[in-house]
């Protein structure tokens, strides 16, 4: 409005001083104007965004495995992150023998108790036939193949709402992309939402307003735009820095949007000369830190500025592995002199970029969709507790219970059945260890000799300690020395890594009664840059209550 009265104003002057003003200089003097009109516009809008309360905002996961979610993982994220929308990947669109056929469809049963929407990716070699595809035909395989797997979650009772389509179409594609979607809009049942997952290096072209308008809403993906091609490049999945620029620029399309953020880790395999070989989305960071064959050389944030909150850091961790001798971990095969680089997320990562969400995406908003929905078998996924208190924008909490007791040994003689304590130390807290072999330290004071050998369940590491008089076991390490079990007064456990619900145990074969209670000292570095310290007294119990 404000350019067309600018336009008009200037055109009522009449035609008296046209011929002053060249016409090349008049069109360059308009367009200056109008650009200028438009800045101040988009800046008095970027003022005017009304911020989000935390509770205001709806929470939406996706989950991306082969296999459709537990049901207890959905649970936990409805009550414990308040989730409304679950996007399911229901399988892969692909292109073969000139035809367009869905593959990979997902196997069990469909969740219920939220909403779900039916997901379907793209594969590598549709994506590159994607120009010549026929619009028709791939829109009827997407139709066909929604219907049919809709029809078999709702007979599992799920509530389907919607399909959305994670295309990953080059800018340059995007007016062909729209063609897909109106051809898609056509072919399906009435009252089905389409929505769509939308690249940040889209919000470049003027065609992306086209797209979007074409779908129901949209999910802007804030994360995973580069992945790093060789070592010495380190680039994190997502930043808040990121989020914040990727949600200035939807809010400007002005369509109905999600933002989409990181909550998952990968792993990356290079070459003895730096070179990318593979990346893994399901290698458990634990059994990297727990190798002989691996050597950790650099572990630090991707961003070391510290934020709020006593100096935690928002960033994703980076840690580099050599390679020191053949291995295999998980699914990879990893020779001598090569390099694993492990890209960890972290709560306050998370929670510094749902932030910057609710103050800058405005009234356009539908919410915040995590990728991805955590569960009991992913490591490489933020816990549902973490998750939680990301979005609820508060710390993650250290928390911590011990539990030692006796425990009768199956081969012990009748005067020897009490002599094995358990210790276990149970994460109760919502913040998680920062991977390596410092994860969490416990240390035992016990009466010198008392101990004769140590086994451990969850715990990678056991040290005989002598602590001089006077010694601070997890500070002062001059005061320790390596000893024997006959001199030890110490025992020292370590676990590589500690996340929320973890409870490692140690098994300790007495040589001498134990105590009535026990003083340790546990010590926990988080994956935001503190260092967490208790000491307690602990009970030595028969009945194996959890202090």
């Amino acid at each position: 409005m404000l350019a067309s009265m600018l336009t008009r104003k200037h055109l009522s002057h009449g035609t008296a001083g046209v011929g002053r003003i060249p016409a090349r200089l008049r069109a360059a003097l308009l367009l200056l104007a109008l650009g200028l009109i438009a800045y101040a516009s988009w800046r008095l809008l970027a003022q005017r965004t009304r911020a989000w309360a935390v509770a205001e905002v709806p929470v939406a996961f996706w989950t991306w495995h082969s296999s459709t979610p537990a049901q207890a993982d959905v649970q936990r994220a409805i009550d414990g992150a308040g989730a409304r929308t679950l996007f399911i990947r229901a399988g892969q669109i692909d292109y073969d023998q000139n035809a367009v056929r869905r593959i990979r469809a997902v196997t069990g049963r469909f969740p219920v108790g939220v909403e779900t929407h039916l997901v379907y990716n793209a594969t590598p070699d549709l994506l590159s036939q994607i120009e010549r595809l026929d619009s028709a035909s791939f829109a009827s395989e997407i139709a066909r193949s929604y219907e049919a797997d809709a029809e078999r979650a709702m007979r599992d009772g799920a509530r389907v709402a919607g399909v959305q389509l994670d295309i990953d179409v080059p800018t340059r594609l995007l007016p062909k992309y729209e063609q897909f979607l109106g051809a898609i809009r056509e072919r399906l049942p009435k009252g089905t939402i389409l929505s769509i997952t939308g690249l940040a290096t889209w919000m470049n072209s003027p065609e992306v307003a086209g797209v979007v308008a074409a779908s129901d809403f949209w999910v802007l993906q804030c994360y995973g735009a580069t992945v790093p091609e060789r070592l010495d490049r380190a680039t994190p999945i997502s930043s808040p820095q990121q989020v914040a620029r990727a949600v200035d620029r939807a809010r400007a399309v002005g369509r109905p949007f999600y933002a989409g953020l990181a909550a998952y880790g990968y792993a990356i395999h290079y070459a003895r000369n730096g070179k990318f070989i593979e990346m893994s989305g399901s290698l458990d960071p634990s059994l990297v830190a727990q190798s002989p064959d691996l050597e950790l050389v650099e572990r630090k944030p991707f961003a070391a500025t510290p934020v709020s909150d006593g100096g935690a850091i928002a960033s994703e961790h980076r840690l580099v592995y050599r390679v020191r001798e053949n291995a295999a971990i998980g699914e990879l095969g990893l020779r001598a002199g090569e390099w694993l680089v492990l890209d960890l997320p972290t709560a306050e990562s998370l929670r510094a970029s749902a932030r910057a969400v609710r103050e800058r995406a405005g009234d356009r908003l539908l919410g915040v969709c995590v990728f991805r929905l955590p569960a009991e078998d992913d490591p490489t996924t933020l816990t549902i507790q973490e998750v939680q208190s990301a979005l609820a924008d508060v710390p993650p909490t250290v928390a911590a219970t011990a539990n030692m007791k006796m425990i009768a040994r199956d081969d012990a003689r009748a005067d020897d059945d009490r002599r094995v304590v358990t210790l276990t130390i149970q994460n109760t807290g919502s913040a998680i260890a920062l991977v390596g072999g410092d994860a969490i330290i416990v240390d035992l004071r016990v009466p010198a000799g008392s101990v004769r050998r140590v086994s451990l369940d969850g715990f990678a590491s056991s040290k005989m300690l002598y602590e001089r008089p006077g010694g601070k076991a997890a500070v002062d390490g001059e005061a320790l020395q390596p000893c024997g079990p006959s001199r030890a007064n110490l025992v020292r456990l370590a676990a590589p890594a500690w996340r929320p619900g973890d409870g490692p145990t140690a098994f300790l074969e007495l040589a001498t009664e134990m105590p009535q209670s026990i003083s340790i000292l546990i010590t926990v570095r988080t994956d935001a840059g503190r260092v967490w310290r208790d000491e307690r007294i602990v009970k030595v119990s028969d009945g194996g209550v959890t202090l």
